[in-house]
């Protein structure tokens, strides 16, 4: 009796797993406020705000993926991206979360918060 039960749940996981992994896709983003390429324009620390000269740029495209550019180098890191309840956040090489602040998008990296704007 054990043995049946041992087999008939693993014949439910390897089921689960394969549903699963169809119904896994990569989720359609094409709809979000967020899609498209964002530029920090400003960062701030404490009270201080400092607009930012080198160009970080992230892009965020419907199929999930995203490439966020930066700090004046040739230096790009390959990302994916889903949405929040209060923003979107990166995962892969760059994991950040970004916050929605009406006029743009906000993270904060070593306590310094950078503001983005859309290009």
């Amino acid at each position: 009796m054990k043995q049946k039960i041992a087999i008939l749940l693993c014949a439910v996981m390897v089921l689960s797993c394969c549903l699963l992994a169809a119904c896994g896709g990569t989720k359609d983003l094409s709809d979000s406020k967020y899609v498209g390429t964002w530029k920090a324009d400003s960062m701030s620390l404490l009270e201080e705000e400092e607009t930012i000269e080198d160009e970080w740029l992230l892009t965020l495209n419907a199929d999930g993926s995203a490439v966020f550019t930066g700090g004046g180098e040739d230096e790009t890191e390959n990302c994916s991206w889903h949405e929040t309840s209060d923003g979107f956040k990166l995962t892969g090489d760059a994991k950040m979360t970004f916050e929605d602040d009406g006029d743009g998008i906000k993270t904060t990296v070593l306590g310094v918060d950078l503001h983005f704007s859309r290009q």
